[in-house]
């Protein structure tokens, strides 16, 4: 299986970071050259509320796409440079290939926020389960693609209007099932901010993010109120499967 690491020219102690768990774990990757959103044409992209950070990000996995595709291999890992992974990785990915080339998507990392899963399992190994991802699951940290997902992908993002994370396991990547979206639970893949900061290497994000001025009271309790509103909604829209019994809700932990 190609294993795809993107990472960005200026951040060499990621890459030594990655490389080191990588071959720790008997695995070797090819660096993608990260796309850096502030020093491209960022024109096509005006009209959308997008940060040059992310345009990078989105170009950088497509880049990955368009690599997969061309080799004439049938699966690729895509992992970014700021993660931990998991010594579970190696079997997870032996059992991916056992999957086939079809058209799927299996997530390898968790965002740590309460997400839904179909309760019946696709695959299983001693510890980790594959189950198809029923909800919006943020994150781009790791994952494994098919080359027919990677095609597909890239026709639908010829021109993009949201986040790389969104457009591939937003709410509807997730309601289309084209490709279908497979979670590994528990994650194998997690952003290394999560856990700790490694000495000498920077692991925060690097897309910068607006920070406006200080909010109203008043804007403070809509934002407030608008919140608890959303996970209202979240919880009343879940009620069905979670009376038949369809779909778990949980946060993925790290393996």
């Amino acid at each position: 299986m190609r294993i795809f690491l993107i990472n960005l020219d200026h951040l060499p102690d990621r890459l030594a970071f990655m490389t080191a768990q990588l071959e720790s774990l008997g695995l070797q990757a090819e660096r993608l050259a990260a796309v850096e959103g502030d020093k491209i044409d960022l024109s096509p992209y005006a009209s959308y509320s997008l940060r040059p950070g992310e345009v990078g990000c989105f170009l950088s996995h497509r880049e990955a796409w368009r690599r997969l595709v061309a080799s004439g291999a049938e699966l690729a890992l895509v992992l970014e440079d700021d993660v931990r992974l998991s010594q579970d990785l190696p079997a997870v990915l032996q059992a991916a290939a056992k999957l086939g080339a079809g058209n799927h998507i299996l997530k390898l990392d968790t965002s740590g926020r309460p997400i839904a899963v179909e309760a019946n399992t696709l695959a299983a190994l001693e510890r980790v389960r594959f189950a198809r991802l029923c909800s919006e699951h943020t994150g781009t940290a790791g994952y494994i693609i098919s080359a027919k997902a990677a095609g597909e992908l890239l026709v639908r993002s010829t021109t993009f209007s949201e986040p790389v994370d969104l457009f591939m396991f937003g709410k509807r990547a997730v309601l289309v099932s084209s490709p279908l979206i497979i979670q590994a639970v528990p994650a194998v893949v997690a952003q290394e901010k999560r856990f700790r900061a490694v000495h000498g290497t920077e692991m925060g994000s690097v897309i910068r993010h607006h920070r406006p001025g200080n909010a109203s009271v008043i804007t403070k309790v809509f934002r407030e109120l608008r919140r608890w509103l959303r996970k209202l909604a979240k919880l009343v829209a879940s009620l069905p499967s979670r009376l038949r019994g369809t779909h778990h809700y949980l946060r993925v932990p790290f393996a």
